[in-house]
């Protein structure tokens, strides 16, 4: 026998379903189709009435570049089919389908007597489990579930009357041998199991599969203690990696022996849409009609308008289309369920463990904490990101610590997010007082310690600004309102003696401080003679919880991307990678010493305490002056302004410190701490904040540095350290623009050693005499103060991008930008705007100095001319020159109005250091500070501007850029313009910036000249095609 009988399943269905009797109407629809047949049957409404012409579906091309496809169900048949009443166990073309996919994907074919399975269309895969439910299952009937279950599976059994039997379940899903327990201890005097329900691919919530054994063996487990496997598996097509396992239907067929014990729920809601609302069970016949008799009474039939749908793209794609599509959709959530995993091995690699989904949705995560409901239902609701706790996916009240988390919806670019707030959230317990009872332990340990707050102050908490001092009651003039005892503060002596027990470790006084903090954060996880060491919990408690910060460093890629025309972008990749080494040298000596290793996320807040609440430790007389916290004294805000007097032991008298406020505080005030003057730069990357909007950093500066990759002779070395430019690592400095627009002290001298060989410091007594002191060479006088000009107009440029898109972005609406940051990414925008802004205005100064001192042309000869250039030959003071000048409007010519009627237009003037002529090159030696020298000459001693030439660079045609000829110059010259660029390519060149600047003809020869190779690259040997394509900026690549 390969089959088991019919008569064995009356002891499975339920006397609702054995009640159940074929609808008189719906049993007779088949002899409709008879040929000749005249139906009165059914009260059908009649189809002329419908008012839909046709159904049309365009689909998406499967790639970019394919086709549309279109569905077409028109009127007819096909239309009055998908608009009508119809079969209940679906649309035949759409059944037979699903009945070759069937056997297609399982392997089953159904044979009568020997393979007695039957298939039915339901409205997804739930409508066909509540239906199996009402089937199988009634009023005290055991049921075997896996621990944890879907949780949409609870309430429909727990309304059909089953008790549920858990079975615990591993990486694999159920556990077979956990199953196989149960089963061997099941009590003689009460009726066994009917059914075990499980989600074998993909589970949901576990995001687990069970791999062909573990199948096999709970099959098995089924034949032995004669139950029913109810395999819901609206996954199994989202396997990502290898094949699919084979399916407990299919492993029937598979194993050989009696079949008929598993009934499969199949959806298309997960590969094609969950509104059509298409799947199918699969099943013993007597099962499966059981189930379309309960349809026939509840809803007819499945929606025929969606079934006719999903036939006509089963029918357009085939089995094996419908097969590629389901593998993309496979493909899209792999790549969903890498990156989400890699954001969880990010943030949560410490706090959680979970097994790698192989197919599905979801994670399963098991967080460090006894209960997920409080921290997922309550807390992370307000961190603003929505998960499920385990605790739904149980039948019973239960606390756990896993939650479900669901990777379908969130975006790639959302993942981080989502565990860098999940982190916060999960990280709160460390702080899950209520604040005030934080704030009663803080200040009575502070009492029990000797530390001192004046009555009329007090420490209360804001959502918005945290923990802050407040007046309670008028606080006098001068009074003291918070004294620390020298043996609370966190110093690195402090640190030693706590640490003396582990053996002494060789770190710095910052990274000493930085491990005991972060201890105090993982203090749940330290053995008990660990614990004893940690002082200062109460102060910890009272501090920002890990990932509240909001310091450059807790920022997101697309938040620090409005920092790249800043120093701040590179400063907080920088401090990261220290901070990281840092970590590596905190984590070798924890695990030396035995001690548990707090995480990077750990030690990078704890880390960030320091840089954003440390005082100097001179304040209680240590020589050596490093860091040290002081509780207390940093629950005080910032106030840039805020008059305050830090005093010392040595001003107190006594083995403590104190602030005190000169002015006082009336009630109901904030009362701030003053940290000192911060530029904004400094506040983001250690504080985490700006000042307000309203106010003017004065102090605000904006890093600028010269000299990259330039080759300094040892004897200029010796000068820049001699003036402190350069350090022992022979880097040299970094300046500081400030507000006022004036240079800052050093910068001129440094440019012009590094521009003149025989530039000497003799006899200068100070930094700011070198400045001051100008070169004797007119010109470099011109090329530093251009060059200058052109860092600070490329800096400025790069803010107000960055300034403009943020506003932009702002007003837009849509940017994955918090509102927090992207007001202090405006406030550090527009100080260094200003700032830049006022230093060029100075720079431009000069050079307008530099032109009304600059010695008239006193001769020129024009050499070449184009459109928007001309190239020549000039004498100005005593020196002859090769010189281009631009003077076409809109192409790098400045004009100012005020200039009566003279030729009122300004130019930069390449210097040519070399000028010669190769094969129809005018060749550009450019020299000085790797960049181009610049002169800057009143467009006027050049006379009228020279003719527009008769070939120029004019316009797209498609995407080919041509030469026109303009005046009726004919091809002639066409072709020798084109005859250069040949040359220069066969001499290996690329020019690079082919525009009508560019190109120049002889006023004598008519001969067509290109200048200006700065762009130019070399072409390799055999690549020179590809090269030419690729090298230049992407408007000129079609010319040359």
């Amino acid at each position: 026998m390969t089959q088991l009988e019919s008569a064995h399943y009356d002891k499975w269905l339920t006397a609702q379903a054995k009640s159940r009797h074929p609808s008189a109407i719906r049993a007779l629809f088949p002899l409709e189709n008879n040929p000749g047949m005249i139906s009165l049957l059914a009260g059908k409404p009649n189809p002329q009435t419908f008012p839909f012409e046709n159904i049309t579906v365009t689909l998406k091309p499967v790639t970019p570049d394919a086709p549309h496809p279109k569905l077409e169900i028109n009127a007819g048949a096909d239309l009055q089919e998908a608009l009508q009443y119809t079969a209940t166990c679906g649309l035949p073309r759409l059944h037979k389908f699903v009945r070759d996919f069937q056997h297609h994907v399982h392997g089953r074919v159904a044979v009568p007597g020997e393979d007695d399975f039957s298939v039915t269309i339901t409205n997804g895969s739930q409508d066909a489990f509540t239906k199996a439910c009402a089937a199988l299952i009634e009023q005290g009937d055991h049921v075997l579930i896996e621990s944890p279950v879907y949780t949409g599976a609870i309430p429909e059994m727990t309304i059909a009357g089953a008790q549920f039997v858990e079975v615990e379940c591993d990486e694999q899903g159920m556990s077979a041998a956990k199953l196989a327990h149960v089963m061997e201890n099941w009590p003689e005097n009460k009726p066994r199991p009917k059914l075990v329900y499980t989600v074998p691919t993909g589970n949901n919530p576990s995001g687990a599969s069970a791999g062909k054994q573990r199948k096999i063996d709970i099959l098995n487990l089924a034949r032995k203690y004669d139950f029913l496997i109810l395999e819901d598996d609206p996954y199994y097509f989202l396997t990502f990696d290898g094949d699919r396992v084979p399916s407990y239907f299919a492993l029937e067929k598979e194993l050989g022996g009696v079949r008929g014990r598993v009934l499969r729920l199949d959806s298309m809601s997960k590969v094609l849409s969950s509104g059509l609302r298409i799947g199918w069970a699969t099943g013993p016949q007597k099962i499966i009609e059981a189930m379309d008799l309960h349809t026939s009474a509840a809803n007819l039939q499945p929606n025929s308008t969606s079934q006719a749908i999903v036939q006509a793209l089963f029918k357009h794609w085939g089995i094996d289309g419908l097969l590629e599509h389901v593998s993309r959709v496979a493909d899209f959530y792999r790549v969903k369920r890498d990156a989400f995993e890699g954001a969880a091995a990010k943030y949560m690699s410490d706090i959680a463990t979970w097994v790698t989904p192989t197919a599905g949705m979801f994670l399963w995560l098991k967080l460090d904490c006894e209960d997920s409901n409080d921290v997922i239902k309550e807390r992370a609701i307000k961190n603003g990101v929505i998960a499920l706790p385990g605790n739904v996916f149980y039948p019973t009240p239960r606390t756990t610590p896993y939650t479900r988390l669901s990777y379908s919806m969130a975006s790639i670019e959302d993942a981080e997010e989502a565990f860098r707030r999940l982190r916060r959230t999960v990280f709160e317990p460390f702080h899950s007082m209520s604040r005030a009872t934080n704030i009663a332990e803080f200040k009575r340990w502070l009492k029990e310690s000797g530390c001192e707050m004046h009555a009329g102050l007090d420490v209360v908490h804001s959502p918005e600004s945290g923990y802050k001092w407040v007046a309670v009651g008028d606080i006098p003039s001068d009074a003291e309102i918070a004294t620390v005892k020298r043996d609370v503060c966190i110093t690195e002596n402090s640190c030693k003696d706590a640490f003396k027990s582990l053996g002494l470790p060789d770190l710095r006084s910052d990274l000493l401080i930085a491990t005991y903090l972060s201890l105090h954060f993982v203090s749940d996880k330290l053995a008990e003679g660990m614990q004893s060491i940690l002082k200062h919990q109460p102060y910890v408690n009272v501090l920002p919880a890990i990932g509240e910060t909001l310091t450059t460093l807790y920022w997101t890629e697309d938040e620090l991307a409005y920092t790249l025309s800043t120093a701040v972008y590179k400063a907080t990749k920088d401090r990261e990678a220290h901070w990281q080494n840092d970590y590596e040298e905190v984590k070798r000596w924890l695990e030396a010493s035995s001690v548990f290793v707090f995480s990077w996320d750990v030690f990078k807040h704890a880390f960030t305490m320091i840089t954003s609440r440390a005082f100097p430790s001179k304040l209680i007389g240590d020589v050596a002056n490093t860091p040290m916290l002081v509780p207390l004294w940093d629950v005080g805000n910032h106030k840039p302004l805020a008059r305050v007097v830090w005093m010392d032991t040595a001003y107190t008298g006594k083995d403590a410190i104190s602030v005190k406020i000169p002015d006082g505080a009336r009630r109901g005030d904030e009362v701030f701490n003053n940290y000192g003057a911060k530029p904004t730069n400094e506040l983001l990357l250690a504080y985490g904040f700006v000042s307000p909007p309203e106010h003017i950093d004065q102090h605000d500066i904006v890093p600028f540095k010269l000299g990259a990759g330039v080759a300094v002779p040892e004897h200029k070395k010796n000068m820049l350290r001699r003036w402190k430019l350069m350090d022992e690592n022979d880097t040299l400095v970094t300046f500081n623009l400030s507000d006022g627009g004036s240079l800052p002290a050093g910068l001129k001298f440094l440019m012009r050693l590094l521009a003149d060989d025989e530039l000497s410091d003799d006899g200068a007594s100070s930094i700011e005499e070198l400045d001051n002191k100008a070169s004797n060479d007119f010109e470099l006088e011109c090329d530093i103060h251009a060059a200058l000009f052109d860092m600070l107009q490329v800096k400025l440029e790069g803010a107000s991008k960055s300034l403009a898109k943020a506003v932009g972005d702002e007003e837009d609406g849509g940017v994955a930008v918090r509102p927090a940051v992207l007001q202090m990414i405006k406030k550090l925008l527009v100080n260094h705007i200003r700032i830049i802004s006022d230093t060029k205005n100075g720079v431009e100064n000069t050079l307008d100095r530099l032109d009304e001192e600059a010695d008239d042309v006193q001769s020129h000869k024009l050499l070449f001319r184009g459109l928007h250039a001309a190239v020549y030959e000039i004498e100005i003071g005593g020196c002859s020159k090769v010189v281009k000048v631009f003077y076409n409007e809109g192409a790098n010519v400045f004009c100012n109005a005020s200039f009566d009627n003279e030729a009122a237009a300004y130019t930069r003037l390449q210097h040519l250091a070399e000028f010669s002529f190769v094969e129809g090159v005018v060749w550009i030696k450019r020299e000085r500070l790797g960049r181009c020298s610049s002169l800057r000459i009143p467009l006027k001693y050049f006379g009228d501007a020279p003719a527009i030439p008769a070939i120029i660079m004019q316009s797209f045609t498609g995407t080919h850029k041509r030469l026109c000829d303009v005046s009726g110059v004919g091809a002639q010259v066409r072709e020798k313009a084109v005859q250069v660029l040949r040359d220069i390519h066969r001499q290996g060149i690329c020019h690079g910036d082919i525009n009508a600047r560019n190109v120049l003809i002889c006023e004598a020869t008519g001969d067509v000249k290109l200048v200006d190779y700065g762009s130019s690259r070399a072409l390799t040997e055999g690549k020179a095609e590809k090269e030419v394509e690729f090298m230049k900026r992407r408007f000129e690549r079609a010319v040359e």
